[in-house]
């Protein structure tokens, strides 16, 4: 296993989601595909052995290894009916049909399942807020000043203009000073109109921070089931490996 990539529970996926490309390095395969308008990346490989869980009743699977693994499995349904599992150990293939072993794999992946389902739900969850984020975003910046105290300040701007046509000969101290002055009521208008703006503005960034804050809460919550599913997937890969070891000493597992 490459040191800094945490290990990854097989998922159960549907066949028909299988596209897209595949890369492998030290024993661990990253898929990443899509279908049926979604996105998967799988990190698998916790040593060498590689694994499909065929259901005869559905599309899904339960897999550690890489697409052309599932491929291979899902045409042996032509041949083999019902649940089985193909693996493969030292460069033979195997199959197993034993009820009593399928239920044993199935069970040992059934806690990943349930926190994968986890996970999918907070991963929705976490979209949701993405969603709010991004109409917050744009309600941000189409914030708009109050236009009801246009008139006054337009008023306030023919005041200035009539006394700059008076002082065109010429202006005492005292009458620019008024003139600054009425320029700065103006200013303050203005300033007040940004102040509104800046206050929704404000209502808005709080808005978004407490998203900010669920989201994180969110997340802090997928990476607790992410922990644990990493450790289950160790107790599990364990157990599997010993399992097939049994099922080819005992003949229940057959060569392909």
């Amino acid at each position: 296993m490459i040191a800094g990539v945490p290990p990854v529970a097989p998922v159960a996926l549907a066949s028909d989601e299988w596209q897209g490309q595949s890369s492998s390095s030290s024993g661990v395969t990253i898929h990443r595909g899509s279908g049926r308008g979604r996105g998967y990346g799988y990190g698998y490989g916790y040593g060498d052995q590689r694994f499909v869980l065929v259901t005869g009743d559905s599309d899904n699977v339960t897999m550690s290894g890489d697409e052309e693994d599932v491929q291979h499995a899902l045409s042996l349904r032509k041949t083999i009916p019902g649940d089985f599992i193909w693996f493969s150990r030292d460069e033979k293939s195997y199959i197993i049909r034993d009820k009593a072993t399928i239920d044993q794999v199935k069970a040992l992946f059934a806690p990943e399942e349930e926190l994968g389902k986890k996970q999918e739900a907070l991963g929705k969850q976490q979209e949701a807020l993405g969603e709010k984020q991004s109409a917050l975003g744009r309600r941000q910046s189409e914030v708009h000043v109050d236009t009801a105290d246009f008139p006054a300040i337009l008023a306030k701007i023919d005041d200035v203009k009539a006394h700059i046509q008076k002082l065109s000969s010429g202006a005492t101290q005292e009458e620019l000073g008024d003139l600054q002055s009425e320029v700065g009521d103006i200013q303050s208008m203005l300033g007040d109109l940004q102040g509104k703006a800046g206050d929704r503005q404000g209502e808005l960034g709080e808005e978004q921070g407490k998203l900010g804050e669920e989201q994180g809460r969110l997340g802090e919550e997928q990476g607790r089931l992410g922990e644990q599913q990493a450790e289950i997937a160790k107790k599990a890969d364990r157990e599997l490996v010993d399992l097939f070891t049994k099922a080819i000493a005992s003949g229940i597992a057959k060569p392909e």
